[in-house]
């Protein structure tokens, strides 16, 4: 029982930090246009916004550097919370 309580109460912690290193980005409550902003620009992808929610959806992702473009959005779109597709030289997220 003490560990479930000690794993609410780190998830109430909001900490609002961007991490990006050599190997990782690290997002902790960070909205998504910012996530899709450095994603694109590392993969350089333009980023397509479909509706204006989504901008604002906030995550707690950490994404390799090592990862393809296909699998970051594959691995994204596993959070149900937006939808991401490739379009040639564009992301597109719903």
């Amino acid at each position: 029982a003490d560990q479930i309580a000690a794993v609410q109460h780190t998830e109430e912690i909001k900490t609002d930090t961007l991490t990006i290193n050599r190997e990782v980005f690290k997002f902790d409550n960070i909205e998504m246009k910012t996530i899709a902003k450095k994603i694109g620009d590392y993969y350089g992808k333009q980023i397509v916004f479909e509706n204006e929610e989504a901008k604002h959806v906030r995550l707690y992702i950490q994404i390799e550097k090592t990862k393809s473009i296909e699998e970051v959005v594959e691995f994204m779109n596993n959070f149900k919370k937006v939808h991401l597709t490739i379009e040639g030289n564009s992301i597109h997220i719903r």
